[in-house]
């Protein structure tokens, strides 16, 4: 006891003493953070990651995948307000043929695929013996509803027939159930039927899921939030039997190349940022291996995989079991100090929320993010069989590699903001349309709303976009004068209220860190990023 109050005394003192500076939005390409050496987690990403010949980043979420589908029917997460979540997840993995997509799916998902191939086989045994046991029946109830009809013909009392084919309706057998755990290829109908009439725990899993994007799979965006929140589901049907899908989990692990992903946002961005779909994601566009390969994969280690793998089943068996005995999942809470932890992570990103700060177009993202980072830390929890409740150490972990998803997102998926898109446009403008000498350029608005984009010609629009470059430090205004000044390079001598790069990156002017050196610290890594760099960095 006295143990327990020591160690609960330092992770209270250990949360405290955590400065919110150590976790600052990762650079893409920075090293990702990685897990406890000895643990089953760590041991197979590294070593997998090491034989199939794929960047870290890209093992590890494959593995989330498949533990979170393990993990799911077993555990919910409590936050310290109380509030429940399920450790369902959503990873989304965009990288290009060759990547070995399919070779990394089989390492993790291999054992959950054999336990289901194992439930397959007994299903077809049980649905013999359930065809035979309900021929069986059938013939019992034909035999006693003729014996009543010749009761009632016969003017006889029916009333002994009557109860004996009530009681007998309940003697009536009920078809083997399929431990169905992977989809593949569905539709959002099909989908949650399967969950209805199977068992009610799934992972929606491909390693060329083009075809789940472009096709009918996520024709209902909100279907799959509500899947992702473990939300209650009325479904009506005209031709079939309607239903209501309670307390489902469902995990999404997908591989995709990433001008598909590109294409849907393309065309269906709008509304999968609008429904809080793509939000819910945990993304990651992993270092390109193609091309980079100069050594011979190592083997495989049975050390490093094995424990993974033996401890899906485990938690896999658990799960079904606990499905055959109506069991409820148990609820993981945090510890005192990672409670206080979880608190000053959940502030910190609703603090990024704010204007001009990193989330700040992107406040759907921010929202889910404490959410994601939660499940993960349970995931980790549960499928490590750590005891007791969820610690700092494994919270910060998940913390990190929340970070590094987040900031995955903001670069491919969130998009460029308008005001970016405006503050580009404008900088094209006034270079093509006003006068140029020495070094600087002249012009009054009225020249550049004449002949310039639509949306700047709108009044707020074109403040907007002036603002911005004012507040970069690239454009100045004459007192008393509707003149105005700009320049490529920051006008000095005093640093601009905001630097190129550091929220907003607009790629027609020069980084701040760039033009200063000493001062900057390569500001682009935490800054809006333009559209166009999402091709670049896979050509």
């Amino acid at each position: 006891m006295i143990n327990d109050l020591s160690d609960a005394i330092l992770e209270i003192e250990a949360a405290n003493s955590l400065p919110d500076e150590q976790y600052p939005i990762p650079a893409i390409g920075s090293a990702w953070p990685t897990f406890r050496e000895d643990s089953r987690f760590e041991s197979a990403v590294v070593a997998v990651s090491d034989h199939v010949q794929v960047a870290y980043e890209m093992a590890a979420s494959v593995a989330l995948g498949a533990m979170a589908t393990a993990c799911q029917g077993l555990v919910d997460v409590e936050y310290p307000n109380g509030h429940r979540v399920p450790t369902s997840l959503m990873l989304l993995v965009a990288a290009r043929s060759g990547e070995r997509k399919t070779a990394l799916e089989g390492c993790f998902f291999g054992p959950i695929r054999e336990l289901q191939d194992e439930k397959t086989i007994e299903l077809k045994q049980r649905q013999r013996d359930y065809q035979r046991e309900l021929k069986n029946w059938q013939d019992k109830q034909k035999v006693l509803r003729k014996r009543m009809l010749k009761a009632f013909e016969d003017d006889q009392a029916t009333l002994t027939f009557e109860q004996r084919l009530a009681h007998h309706d309940k003697e009536k057998p009920a078809p083997p159930t399929d431990y169905r755990l992977i989809y593949e290829n569905t539709t959002p109908s099909a989908l949650t039927y399967a969950l209805h009439a199977n068992i009610p725990n799934a992972c929606l899993l491909s390693s060329e899921a083009g075809s789940l994007f472009t096709g009918k799979a996520f024709e209902d965006l909100y279907l799959f939030n509500a899947l992702w929140s473990g939300s209650s589901i009325s479904v009506d049907r005209r031709t079939s039997e309607s239903f209501i899908l309670n307390d489902a989990r469902l995990t999404a692990s997908l591989m995709i190349q990433p001008e598909i992903i590109q294409r849907f946002l393309d065309k269906r961005g709008d509304d999968a940022h609008g429904s809080g779909f793509l939000a819910r994601f945990l993304f990651v566009y992993p270092t390109p291996m193609v091309g980079h390969r100069t050594e011979l994969p190592n083997e495989l280690a049975d050390a490093d995989i094995q424990p993974f793998q033996e401890r899906l089943r485990e938690l896999l068996i658990e799960s079904i079991e606990n499905l055959d005995q109506q069991k409820s999942r148990r609820a993981l809470t945090f510890s005192a100090g990672a409670k206080l932890l979880w608190k000053k992570m959940y502030r910190r990103i609703e603090q990024e929320t704010r204007p001009d700060q990193i989330y700040y177009h992107a406040e759907g993202h921010a929202s889910k993010l404490m959410d994601n980072i939660s499940r993960m830390a349970g995931v980790l929890h549960t499928f490590e069989g750590y005891e007791g409740e969820i610690g700092t150490k494994t919270l910060a972990y998940a913390y990190r590699l929340g970070r590094h998803y987040s900031r995955h997102y903001l670069d491919y998926i969130a998009g460029e903001p308008e005001i970016v898109t405006l503050g580009n446009r404008l900088v094209q403008d006034i270079r093509k349309l006003s006068n140029y000498s020495h070094g600087v350029y002249q012009f009054v608005i009225s020249d550049i709303t004449q002949k310039t984009h639509p949306k700047l010609r709108r009044k707020d629009k074109m403040k907007a976009a002036l603002t911005l470059l004012k507040r970069l430090g690239h454009l100045q205004e004459k007192t008393h004068s509707k003149q105005l000044t700009f320049k490529d390079t920051v006008f000095g001598p005093q640093e601009p209220e905001l630097k190129n790069g550091e929220v907003y990156y607009l790629e027609e002017l020069p980084l701040f860190d760039e033009q200063y050196p000493e001062k900057g610290k390569h500001l682009i890594q935490t800054g809006y990023r333009s559209k166009s760099t999402f091709d670049e960095d896979f050509r």
